[in-house]
């Protein structure tokens, strides 16, 4: 209804003021030692929840529909991916070879050397991870049928159902 439209984008005009600065978490140092560990924490949440990913429109989207429908779900996974690519070195010293072949968290795999001209030709692949935080659509959110409290805490199963068309699997996963 319009009223309950009304009140819930009123609250949450002031619920997102609080999302709009620089530190969304703070951590609190367990003694003078720590205060640079816990500023760097408060750092790295930051970044990984506001600026890596769209922070501020899935604090949105969870909120709305706390007020809506009682419960707010986002989802944290990591993704994996590689990044590939072709080097070509000029002038590489033949006592030089064995240093250039490895490099920590790279696979380097030769494609072309030639000691005679110095030449040497790699294909490097890194493995990376990233953090991927997103919003449940709450009509997605699946939980145990026998689950008669609003708290999550310590239900025993709950997932997201995925509705995926045939020519998506035909595409992506090769059915």
């Amino acid at each position: 209804s319009g009223d309950l439209s009304a009140m819930v984008e009123a609250n949450l005009s002031q619920m997102m003021h609080s999302f709009s600065g620089d530190r969304i978490v703070e951590f609190e140092p367990y003694g003078q030692d720590d205060e640079d560990q816990a500023q760097l924490e408060s750092d790295v949440v930051a970044h990984y929840v506001m600026d890596a990913n769209p922070g501020f429109l899935n604090f949105l989207t969870c909120i709305k529909d706390a007020l809506t429908v009682r419960n707010g779900l986002i989802k944290g996974r990591v993704e994996e991916y590689s990044t590939t690519r072709v080097r070509e070195y000029i002038d590489v010293e033949p006592e030089a070879y064995a240093e250039m072949m490895v490099k920590p968290g790279v696979t380097i795999e030769e494609i072309a050397y030639r000691p005679s001209e110095r030449y040497l030709k790699v294909r490097e692949t890194k493995k990376q991870k990233k953090l991927c935080l997103e919003p449940v659509p709450p009509e997605n959110f699946v939980y145990f049928r026998n689950w008669h409290t609003l708290d999550l805490q310590h239900i025993p199963i709950c997932g997201e159902r995925h509705v995926i068309t045939r020519s998506d699997m035909i595409s992506v996963w090769k059915f």
